[in-house]
């Protein structure tokens, strides 16, 4: 592969001064390699200044945090969490969902919950053993969870969780927040059974 060409000789404005040669050039003409030896500090300095400015322009992209545009469908998910205590799971917003989304699949509703998870708008439960459970109350709070009917209820135990937080032997760990989940039959499930043995 031939090399590019290269002109010897670059017509450009006289800017720095040349030795005199014996057979010396036009003024208006320079010697390209000539420029480059007598003004290597000029061009390094240059070099790094223009790296410089870029750095500074890319610098803010990087560390800040990418925007996440807020769909339709993203909002609605919230708006719908938000309206029940039920703490859903995914397939329970799924089959909420799709009458109004058609296009919709089970893997947009997993990736949208985990998104809204990311910006802090809802909770994750791992209590349940089958399907993660949401909680679109951030606040800090206890759940229990029942084993019969395997429903999730708010539980006000704001003194437990400040107790275990007081006691805890932290091991050098900083600890930010405490969630307590109780574990048992609810109310509705007892009663049930209760009737079902009287009868």
């Amino acid at each position: 592969m031939r090399a590019p060409f290269v002109p010897y000789y670059i017509k450009i404005p006289l800017i720095v001064t040349v030795k005199k040669q014996k057979n010396p050039i036009p003024h208006d003409y320079l010697d390209i390699r000539t420029i480059l030896l007598t003004n290597m500090h000029i061009c390094a300095i240059l070099l790094i200044t223009i790296i410089n400015k870029i750095a500074e322009r890319v610098k803010p992209l990087i560390d800040s945090p990418k925007q996440i545009r807020n769909t339709k469908q993203r909002r609605h998910m919230h708006e719908l969490m938000q309206s029940t205590d039920a703490h859903p799971n995914a397939l329970w917003l799924y089959e909420q969902m799709k009458p109004h989304f058609p296009n919709l699949s089970l893997s947009t509703v997993y990736r949208n919950l985990g998104i809204l998870e990311q910006q802090g708008l809802i909770q994750r439960l791992t209590c349940c053993p089958s399907f993660d459970r949401y909680d679109a109350d951030i606040t800090d709070h206890s759940h229990f969870h029942c084993r019969e009917c395997n429903g999730v209820i708010d539980i006000d135990a704001e003194d437990i969780e400040k107790y275990a937080l007081a006691r805890v032997d932290r091991g050098g760990h900083t600890f930010e927040r405490c969630s307590v989940t109780f574990s048992g039959v609810c109310n509705l499930c007892a009663k049930s059974t209760n009737e079902l043995k009287t009868n």
